[in-house]
C-alpha cells in the first residue's frame, strides 16, 4: 500500500526530536515547556492509534524527563482528515483509549512503579473546516446538568491540545524561533496541502528556509522529501477536483417533455 503522503511527511519531519521539540515546546503550556530537559526529548517506538484509523491518523508518542527527574510522555496525533470526523465526535474518546494502551505499555515495563507517567495529548489538524469537535472528555458523557456539578469528582476529564495549523499564520510560522527550517517548511506545506494553494508561490516566499534546508547536514535529501510531498499531494488534489468535476458533469439533466 502506498503510504499516505500526509503521513509520509509527518513521520519525515517530527517523527526525528531535533524537528519535533521545537513544535511541541511551542504547543505545550509555559510551564511545562520550562521545567522539562528538553535534551532528553526521545521518541518511543510503536503507535497506539486503532488499526481501521491508520488511513485518518499519524500518532508519534515521545517522553521526556523533568528537570528534576520523573518522566513525561507527549503523545502526539496528526489528523490526516480535511474536516474534523463528522461520524461520531469522539476523537476525545479515541484518545482516551490510546493514553491507556500508552500507560499499559509503560506499566508492563515498570511493573514495581507506584505511579504513572503524565501523558500530554496533542492533535495537529490541517483540514479546512473549523474544528468542532469537543475538546473537552467529559463533554462527551451523558450527564443531567443539574447533576453535573455533584458526580463532576467522579467524571474522567481531562482535554486535549489542538494545533490547528489553520489558526496560525504564516509569518507566525516563519517567526517561530524554536522551530528547525525543515520544521518550518514542513508545517506550511501541510497547513496549505488542502487549500489548493500554489506550492510553486508559496515556495517562491519561503525560498530563504527552503536554502536553509538545503545547506543543512543531510538537507537535499529532506528538502527532496518535502518536494515529493508537494508534488503527490498535489496530485492528489488535483485527482479529486477532476473526479467532482466529471461527476457533476456527468450527472444527466432531465429533458424538458416535447
Amino acid at each position: 500500500m502506498i503510504p499516505n503522503p500526509h503521513d509520509a511527511l509527518v513521520k519525515v519531519v517530527f517523527g526525528k526530536p531535533e524537528h519535533a521539540r521545537g513544535m511541541l515546546r511551542a504547543v505545550v503550556p509555559a510551564a511545562v515547556a520550562e521545567e522539562l530537559n528538553w535534551s532528553t526529548l526521545t521518541l518511543r517506538p510503536g503507535s497506539f492509534v486503532d488499526l481501521a484509523l491508520k488511513e485518518q491518523h499519524t500518532d508519534l508518542l515521545y517522553s521526556a524527563t523533568w528537570r528534576d527527574g520523573g518522566e513525561l510522555l507527549v503523545y502526539f496525533l496528526f489528523e490526516h482528515l480535511s474536516a474534523p470526523p463528522k461520524k461520531d465526535n469522539l476523537l476525545a474518546f479515541r484518545l482516551l483509549r490510546y493514553q491507556v494502551r500508552i500507560w499499559e505499555d509503560w506499566h508492563a515495563r515498570h511493573k514495581d512503579a507506584k505511579s504513572l507517567p503524565m501523558i500530554i495529548p496533542i492533535v495537529m489538524y490541517h483540514g479546512v473546516t473549523p474544528w468542532s469537535e469537543p475538546r473537552l472528555f467529559d463533554a462527551l458523557l451523558d450527564v443531567p446538568t443539574s447533576v453535573r456539578p455533584a458526580v463532576a469528582p467522579y467524571l474522567v476529564q481531562f482535554t486535549y491540545l489542538l494545533n490547528d495549523l489553520s489558526e496560525i499564520s504564516d509569518e507566525d510560522l516563519r517567526n517561530r524561533a524554536m522551530l528547525t527550517s525543515l520544521a518550518k517548511l514542513a508545517t506550511i506545506c501541510l497547513k496549505h496541502a488542502r487549500t489548493g494553494a500554489d506550492f510553486i508561490k508559496i515556495l517562491v516566499r519561503w525560498m530563504d528556509v527552503a536554502r536553509d534546508v538545503a545547506t543543512a547536514p543531510n538537507g537535499l535529501n529532506a528538502l527532496a522529501q518535502v518536494l515529493c510531498y508537494i508534488s503527490r499531494s498535489t496530485t492528489t488534489s488535483n485527482e479529486k477536483r477532476s473526479r467532482r468535476s466529471s461527476n457533476a458533469n456527468s450527472d444527466p439533466k432531465p429533458r424538458k417533455p416535447s
